[in-house]
């Protein structure tokens, strides 16, 4: 096994990371288990916690109008999901070539224990940024920014790379939830436009590190059937108060059609395809030797081609990097 890999989750509290996780588990597995080579196993306490989170997110659809869903009231505290990246073929037993953790920060740790969430990403190879589509795009750059908190995302950014050894490759993505309007207005360039406006201070300080990261972007509807959108002011914000994302109420409307995600499994498969790069790119002599007189390495090498191939381009935004 090649150790311990990490994917640094974060987002802005309340913008629904842990029923992205569950959504984005829950149609790779329904994918990996009929024909993948590859497969994210979840340990026991992670499954529990993604299974309730799943739940919630179907119980979204159920309501006519609502305001904060259960299950994205926020990440009490940064807690790891684990998982087993396993590599499977007919005839032969699972095998274990990596553990994995998204490390899934409570939404005030980037600001306020930014230091220690550094500390608590060591091993991280990926971060995957969650952005509230409508925050993003109903408010000014600069209100997306600070919503965003994307001054504290590069200076985490750059904290990471300093630790980051030399042979390794850190992957950035952007994973748009909420996204539904904006698919049914067939309006994901403008989505593409915005987010690479709001998060145009990574690409400055990305400017040299083009070797050492890479980057990719997705939106995706978490429930489909679920309209997100700012609808008016909170009633206890005073008259005149300029319109920013907190002093805004979130109102969700649902309609009744199909509420399964869509497109969750794509971004969770780009980080895939990135873990089997980096168990490749970082297995030491020994362990490369032993995985070619297994045969492992050959299902890691089809493995990497299968993930290769994104199986829609539909939800992919232009790379904000």
């Amino acid at each position: 096994m090649s150790g311990l890999f990490q994917v640094g989750y974060l987002g802005n509290s309340g913008v629904g990371k842990s029923s992205l996780l569950a959504a984005m588990w829950q149609q790779l597995r329904n994918a990996s288990e009929t024909r993948e080579s590859v497969f994210l196993s979840p340990k026991d306490e992670t499954r529990k916690r993604l299974s309730s989170a799943w739940e919630e997110l179907r119980r979204v659809s159920q309501v006519g109008e609502f305001k904060q869903p259960a299950g994205t009231a926020g990440t009490a505290q940064t807690q790891a999901h684990e998982f087993q990246l396993i590599l499977k073929q007919a005839g032969m037993a699972n095998h274990e070539i990596a553990s994995v953790e998204f490390v899934d920060s409570r939404g005030g740790d980037l600001v306020e224990k930014q230091k220690d969430l550094v500390d608590r990403l060591d091993h991280a190879r990926a971060l995957l940024i969650v952005v509230d589509t409508p925050k993003m795009m109903e408010f000014s750059v600069e209100q997306a920014q600070d919503a965003h908190q994307v001054t504290h995302l590069k200076d985490l950014l750059e904290e990471l790379l300093d630790r980051l050894p030399k042979e390794a490759q850190l992957l950035l993505l952007f994973v748009a939830v909420k996204s539904e309007r904006y698919f049914a207005d067939e309006a994901l360039d403008k989505v593409s436009l915005r987010l690479h406006d709001v998060f145009k201070p990574l690409r400055k300080r990305l400017g040299g590190e083009s070797g050492r990261v890479t980057s990719a972007a997705y939106a995706v509807k978490t429930v489909s059937n679920v309209l997100f959108k700012f609808k008016r002011m909170r009633v206890d914000v005073p008259k005149g108060t300029p319109p920013a994302p907190a002093n805004c109420e979130m109102i969700y409307a649902s309609s009744p059609k199909n509420s399964a995600p869509e497109f969750a499994d794509v971004p969770m498969r780009r980080i895939v395809k990135h873990l089997l790069e980096t168990v490749r790119r970082e297995k030491g002599w020994w362990q490369s030797v032993n995985d070619w007189w297994t045969g492992h390495d050959s299902i890691e090498a089809d493995a990497l081609k299968d993930f290769a191939r994104e199986p829609d381009s539909a939800c992919r935004l232009s790379d904000p990097l």
